[in-house]
């Protein structure tokens, strides 16, 4: 009976820290957000996020999924929507060939994009 129950809790463990391993969706992230303001650095470090006028949305989808309006990497053509995934702290388009880091702070999505100085973008959540 003992060899069981410590089989049993084997096997119960494995499932357990396999599932850990699997990247989930974010449920604060699902929803829509719009592009508020732009963080867009001189080089000296002076660089402050600043309002724009814009209509950048971006979706995400429960199954881990997103669309953007408008265009977060510069390879396709400015007037297509770009799709992509999302992991707990990646987004990943799908005709870029970078991922894109991102956080929740404050209410905001913060997406951090490759620049040589930093700049970022900032959005708020106008639905869930």
């Amino acid at each position: 009976m003992q060899k069981i129950t410590f089989i049993s809790l084997i096997f119960s463990s494995i499932i357990l820290l396999s599932s850990c391993n699997e990247e989930v969706a974010v449920p604060m992230l699902i929803g829509e957000w719009a592009l508020t303001e732009v963080l867009a650095d001189p080089g000296d470090g002076s660089g402050t996020f600043q309002p724009v006028s814009s209509e950048q949305v971006i979706s995400f989808r429960n199954d881990s999924t997103f669309t953007s309006v408008e265009l977060l990497c510069n390879t396709v053509e400015p007037s297509t929507p770009q799709i992509g995934t999302f992991t707990a702290s990646q987004l990943q388009i799908s005709d870029c060939n970078f991922e894109l880091s991102y956080e929740i702070s404050e209410g905001y999505l913060f997406i951090y994009l490759p620049c040589i100085e930093p700049c970022a973008h900032k959005y708020f959540k106008i639905n869930k």
